[in-house]
């Protein structure tokens, strides 16, 4: 009843909780997509280090903020999909490189014997084309 819209007789009173995870989202997707904030650059240097955004793992010393950004990926990755481009930089088993819900470990599930597989192993790099055996 608070948090139903005053259209509907309720107080307009929004969740908390969804409305910082929607903020904390938003970052999270600025440090993904803009190159061009002080902000960012500050975020890379200090926690990032040549790591990627969606794979960092949280330090014990990092500032609660960051850690908040962090969980809050959850919602960023499901909406998120890859341009495969040549392929060389998504793991085939672990990245959401396949438009569903689970991603293509719901399809394969990979050996951890094997070395990893990438996108890449599966194009012909002279085509640009899906191998197909």
């Amino acid at each position: 009843m608070i948090e139903k819209p005053k259209l509907y007789s309720g107080l307009g009173v929004r969740n908390l909780q969804h409305t910082n995870l929607a903020l904390l989202s938003k970052k999270g997707w600025e440090v993904i997509a803009s190159d061009r904030s002080l902000w960012i650059d500050i975020i890379k240097a200090k926690y990032l280090r040549n790591q990627y955004f969606l794979t960092v793992c949280p330090k014990p010393h990092d500032s609660r903020v960051w850690r908040d950004i962090l969980k809050a990926r959850t919602v960023l990755t499901k909406g998120l999909g890859w341009e495969i481009g040549n392929g060389s930089y998504i793991n085939l088993f672990t990245e959401r490189w396949i438009p569903s819900e689970e991603g293509i470990t719901a399809l394969i599930h990979s050996n951890p014997t094997v070395k990893p597989l990438l996108v890449s192993d599966l194009i012909d790099s002279n085509t640009r084309k899906w191998r197909s055996n």
